[in-house]
Parts: C-alpha cells; structure tokens; sequence
C-alpha cells in the first residue's frame, strides 16, 4: 500500500525551519507517511533549500517556485490561515490535488503554546527548557494528522524530541569547505552567540555586559581561552574585538541580510562553527544557540 504524505511547510528563522523539519522526519515516521517537505522563501529566509543543504535521504523537498518575484499560484501551502476568498480557493483546490485530509496551522501551534504564558527567566530557563514544557501541549494537536490520508503542518517548533540534525541537514560542500577551513584551529574554543536585532528577548534579557562578565569568567577559568563569536550585530563584533582583541575568532561575513541568499549561507556557516566549540553561551531564548548545540551535543548555557 502506498504511503500518504506529511506536508511540511517550516517556517520563521532558519534555525525555527531546520527543528520544525529535524522533527518531523520521526513524526512522519510514526505516522507512517512519507515526509514532504515545502520550502517557502521570505524575508525571514530567502535561500532554496538546495542552496544551504545537501540533498536528504530521509525526506523529499519541494521548493516553492517563483517567478520574476511573484511565488507560484500552485501549490499553495500556506503559513498562516487563508483569509481571502482567492487564498482559501487556491488552498482547497492545493488540498484537493495533494489528498490532504488533515492539517495544523501556524495559528493552531501558536494557540495551542498560550497556556505557557509570557517568556520571560526564571520561569523559562531558555529555549530548550520551553519546548520540553511544550510537548504537552503541542501533542494532542498532533492526532489529528492521523487520518488516512494526508496532512499538512506548519511550524516554526519542534514537533517531536528525537533529533538528528547531523543526519538529516548536511549543508553543502562549498558551505563545508568554509566551516572545515574556520574550525581546524579550534583548539579549547568557547561558542559565543549575541542575538540582536529583532529578538526582543535576546536583547533585554541577554545584554552585552552579561557577555561580557560570561567572557571574563571563562578568562580566569584559563587565561589562553579563545571565543569563536557567532552574532548579527557588526557593532557587537567591532566592540568585542577591541576589548579581547585576537581571542575572538569570526567568520567575516558577506551579508547580514536574512533576506539573501548570501545572508542566509553566512548564517549556517557562523551556526556550523558555533556547533564545533567546545560549549557556547548563548542568547535567551534564542533557536540559533539551542539548535547549534544540538548539531554536535555540545553544552549551552544561556546568558542572561
């Protein structure tokens, strides 16, 4: 018998989409579909999938097409619920031809996610303390996708706790090569992340003086310590690179905008580096941080 399918369509961040789509290769698993996995761009992350990852074993992606700028009228998957007539009609004739049957949305995660309340320490220790206290809620959503036929989701979470990102989102040779290239002179190397920029809980609760006080600790720990700085903020870099001047080591950038392709390769290359140091301090609640410590099972702790 045929499997059904699991649409997929991921989205936020980069790091949002690669433990929404990590995720779902075991709950497609266990569902007994077969993955598909729909690749949006946006100003979030505007980058095909096959620019950034090697092609998976595990699960099939179907990019979206666009043409002159204008994204493709099929299929239609879309992130939040259509509201338009036109947008609902091009939602269920998508539906129609895919066979899907069941589905979550963006907004049916979001609300299902609003009994934990506001983000804010110590209740939220971080993220990875936030999505373990989220599966029970996320959970009983997920039994609707087991009807027959087949389902679509769309989700910037993590869908289910076994993870492989190794396995599953190999980047690209060229990507690589610069991530061999930066890495091979780590030696007792710590990951620093500073998110900036839009993350409103990774600027006021994670600020650059608590970096600061986080580096020099680690300095009277043992003196030749060296910092890999992965962050968004070249003003960050600039100022971390005075004050510790060649204890920083930085991937120099092309692009800081997530909305290039360029921008969105630099970043996997910074999260690859980040994963290869021997622990990071990371921002609060920040997926960057959480999933760069996931790659490799290095330890993360949130500076806040």
């Amino acid at each position: 018998m045929k499997k059904t399918s699991l649409f997929l369509k991921p989205v936020g961040g980069l790091c949002n989409r690669m433990r929404a789509v990590d995720s779902s290769i075991a709950l497609a698993s266990e569902l007994n579909k077969q993955l598909i996995v729909f690749w949006g761009r946006d100003r979030f992350v505007n980058c095909k999938f096959s620019d950034l990852f090697q092609q998976p074993k595990h699960f099939k992606v179907l990019e979206e097409n666009q043409h002159y700028g204008k994204k493709a009228l099929f299929p239609y998957l879309p992130g939040s619920r259509p509201s338009s007539l036109l947008r609902q009609s091009f939602y269920s004739f998508t539906k129609l031809a895919l066979g899907i049957r069941s589905e979550i949305l963006f907004e049916d995660l979001e609300d299902a996610l609003l009994p934990l309340g506001d983000v804010a320490p110590p209740r939220i220790t971080g993220m990875k303390d936030f999505e373990q206290k989220s599966y029970q809620h996320i959970t009983p959503l997920l039994t609707r996708l087991k009807d027959e036929g087949s389902a679509f989701v769309c989700s910037a979470w993590r869908l289910h706790p076994e993870q492989n990102y190794k396995q599953n989102l190999v980047p690209v040779d060229r990507l690589n090569r610069k991530v061999t290239a930066l890495t091979q002179g780590f030696g007792q190397t710590i990951g620093i992340h500073i998110r900036r920029t839009d993350h409103s809980q990774a600027l006021q609760y994670s600020n650059l003086d608590k970096f600061k006080e986080a580096i020099d600790q680690e300095l009277r720990q043992d003196k030749n310590a060296t910092f890999f700085l992965a962050t968004d903020c070249p003003r960050t870099e600039s100022e971390l690179k005075r004050k510790y001047k060649n204890r920083i080591i930085t991937f120099e950038k092309t692009s800081y905008n997530r909305n290039s392709t360029q921008g969105i390769q630099d970043a996997l290359v910074d999260l690859c580096c980040l994963s290869r140091t021997n622990k990071i301090l990371g921002s609060y609640f920040s997926s960057f941080s959480q999933v760069a410590s996931e790659i490799t099972g290095i330890r993360e702790e949130t500076v806040y």
